[in-house]
């Protein structure tokens, strides 16, 4: 990771396999310097100061960082491994966040409706960095409502797939864009699930993928083709970017969180999937359990408490 000065601002550009990655503007205190949107950083300051800036300004415990888990088919989940997920609920019981993070992480980026942000990420990602968590994935709120037509991005509405048009090709638009949002959130906050080099590089890095959450408590269309189009909208955004700023976050496994009745109700069908997922995060059932005909990685059930929701790995 280095800083490099583009134009007149500073961004943070995170090299992953060979390819540079903009993760938006730095403004984390290093030492003595103050790195400003209105500062020129030379190409030579390294990701050492970065993250040793990161520690000491957000207090996260980096020298240790995940104890990545081995990849397996349903990386970066090991079978019968347990893990918690978080989000905006859990802001403030920031001292009770879940002691086993040593398990696997699953953190919400957003606020609980697509286009708002989770102001506590930082915290809950440097708990998660902290308890050496074995992964850390991030989940999405997405939705479908004609008021979020406003938040479309210009690199979602110029890569609309050629077989939607009008309302589906909006649709499509507005997953689209809750992807880039939550990809601009994530790099606000210096966060992301990309998987390091090695488990002694890129400390900051969760080594986990991207879910997204639908469920009944976020606007979705009567008309369930409309579902189906933002749904896609978002797993394809999440998994192959077309927004040039984001492409660095692409390349990860992407799954679906929901359940049976939510899925039914919003795409109208329990057996259409999204063709750039890969797996299921099943909210409260078993393993065996799955929405949309494709594989159960992970299972939201147990007792829930103040502190998270337990997962299992499946």
């Amino acid at each position: 990771m280095i800083l490099r000065s583009s134009d007149d601002r500073v961004v943070t550009v995170l090299t992953l396999g060979g390819r540079e990655v903009g993760l938006g503007n730095c403004e984390v205190i290093v030492k003595a310097i103050c790195l400003t949107n209105d500062k020129k950083v030379a190409p030579n300051v390294r990701r050492r100061i970065l993250l040793a800036g990161a520690a000491a300004t957000f207090g996260i415990v980096l020298a240790a960082g995940p104890a990545y888990a081995s990849t397996t088919t349903n990386w970066p989940y090991s079978l019968g491994t347990s893990g918690y997920d978080v989000s905006y609920p859990q802001c403030s019981v920031a001292s009770s966040y879940p002691t086993n993070f040593s398990g696997f992480a699953i953190i919400g980026v957003g606020d609980g409706r697509p286009f708002t942000a989770n102001p506590c990420v930082k915290a809950e990602w440097g708990a998660a960095l902290t308890a050496q968590a074995s992964s850390i994935s991030i989940y999405i709120n997405t939705g479908n409502s004609g008021a979020y037509g406003h938040d479309i991005t210009a690199a979602c509405a110029a890569h609309v797939p050629s077989i939607y048009s009008r309302k589906l090709a909006q649709a499509w638009e507005i997953g689209c864009s809750e992807a880039d949002y939550a990809f601009a959130t994530a790099s606000l906050d210096g966060v992301t699930p990309a998987k390091p080099a090695s488990a002694s590089s890129d400390l900051n890095l969760g080594g986990g993928m991207w879910w997204a959450d639908v469920e009944n408590g976020n606007s979705w269309s009567t008309n369930t083709a409309l579902n189906q189009a933002t749904i896609e909208g978002v797993t394809d955004e999440l998994s192959n970017p077309v927004n040039p700023s984001y492409t660095g976050f692409g390349g990860l496994p992407v799954g679906v969180y929901s359940n049976t009745t939510f899925w039914s109700k919003i795409t109208g069908s329990s057996s259409w999937s999204p063709s750039t997922s890969n797996a299921d995060w099943y909210a409260g059932s078993s393993c065996s359990s799955s929405f949309d005909g494709k594989s159960v990685w992970v299972a939201q059930y147990g007792t829930t408490s103040t502190a998270g929701d337990p997962d299992t790995a499946c």
